[in-house]
């Protein structure tokens, strides 16, 4: 119809997010020649760009139309069920994407401006855009200016939103809690043991399990090569979990605290595992262990 409203607003955030993720995952994915898992990433991202690299809203005489990227996810909202509207500021935790915030959905892909729908019946709507007065505006034409709500609309409001960010605070400090637990766990030593003839690692997140038939050579080693990337692994103030490629060896695996040595190398041919503790008297106590049950078991039948 003439003097439709349009308007389509690029989302940088989600751009940016993806071109993160492809520089710092794509090249270890590479290295590490993981292939099914650079495949993944390449759809996760080409998907993640299609429906949230922009967000079309669309006002006509009927409906407001809100659809991301390229429409697999869409809102259409009939004129008749919008009671009022206004320009607000998202606090930067609302988040972006197709989401609930406390009130309500949110329907964003950047930046903190948005304009809030209240329907017949009380349920909110936030629409991200960077043309808030445009957006706004162009709703009153159709719908006059907004009416006010009422002192008891307004205290139920304040209630749910109360509520809502009281549950959202609580979210938030359980992953924040979760996360914290994970770390103090992932930075304590790992549980070295052999038995039935296995070499067995096994910390909080990442475990190795090595027969010793399959080992090829077992060492202690005073230091550590040359880490070139972390491929799937934790690395905070020199503990190192998890999946890495090191120099001249290859893709292997680090149980290791990094300033602390002496380190176990323990050889298999297309790969290895680094351990160590940060007593180097341990350290040499667990290797001594493995390397009897080593010889042992590779021993020649008499």
């Amino acid at each position: 119809m003439n003097g439709a409203y349009r308007h389509t607003q690029i989302g940088w955030l989600t751009l940016t997010v993806a071109g993160l993720m492809a520089l710092l995952l794509g090249p270890a994915l590479y290295a590490a020649e993981i292939t099914l898992g650079l495949w993944g990433l390449g759809a996760v991202l080409v998907l993640l760009v299609a429906v949230f690299g922009s967000l079309t809203v669309a006002v006509d005489d009927e409906q407001v139309l809100v659809r991301f990227g390229s429409g697999l996810l869409k809102k259409r909202i009939p004129l008749a069920d919008v009671r009022r509207f206004e320009a607000v500021r998202n606090p930067w935790y609302y988040g972006w994407g197709w989401r609930l915030y406390p009130g309500g959905v949110l329907y964003n892909v950047s930046g903190l401006d948005a304009v809030e729908l209240v329907l017949h019946g009380g349920k909110r709507l936030r629409i991200g855009t960077n043309e808030p007065k445009e957006l706004a505006l162009a709703l009153e034409t159709r719908l006059g200016k907004p009416e006010a709500l009422s002192e008891e609309e307004m205290l139920v409001h304040r209630r749910t939103t109360r509520i809502s960010l009281a549950i959202f605070g609580g979210v938030m400090v359980f992953i924040v809690a979760g996360l914290a637990i994970l770390f103090h766990y992932q930075m304590q030593p790992p549980s070295v043991r052999v038995t039935d003839g296995v070499f067995r690692v096994k910390g909080a997140v990442y475990s190795a399990e090595v027969p010793l038939k399959d080992v090829v050579a077992v060492t202690l080693e005073p230091g550590l090569p040359r880490i070139i990337s972390r491929s799937n692994g934790f690395s905070l103030a020199g503990t190192l979990r998890g999946n890495f490629q090191v120099a001249r060896l290859g893709h292997g695996k680090l149980f290791v605290e990094a300033n602390h040595p002496p380190y176990m190398l323990v050889r298999m041919r297309r790969s290895f595992v680094f351990v160590n503790f940060e007593s180097p008297e341990q350290t040499r106590v667990v290797f001594a262990g493995l390397e009897k049950n080593w010889h042992e078991v590779n021993a020649p039948s008499p």
